[in-house]
């Protein structure tokens, strides 16, 4: 992404906008919940995932990435 970072995550941040706020229109994303700020963070996480090697989930394993993803992600943008 490398030079054209700031472009991608506006394009990309547009659509995880509209997806968390049908989330929180469904009742499955907090009420409360900063929908750009939200957006950003999501692709940056997403970003590392695809981008950055690590050792805490294998991002080739679809249930491994799922568990690690609801683990994480899910408490960050869930109801209580």
């Amino acid at each position: 992404m490398g030079t054209y970072s700031q472009d991608v995550v506006a394009q990309l941040s547009d659509f995880w906008v509209d997806r968390l706020r049908d989330a929180q229109q469904r009742g499955l994303a907090r009420e409360d919940l900063d929908l750009p700020g939200a957006a950003e963070w999501l692709i940056r996480m997403l970003v590392s995932l695809v981008g950055t090697p690590g050792s805490a989930v294998d991002v080739d394993d679809r249930d491994a990435l799922l568990a690690y993803l609801q683990t994480f992600l899910g408490p960050a943008f869930s109801p209580t």
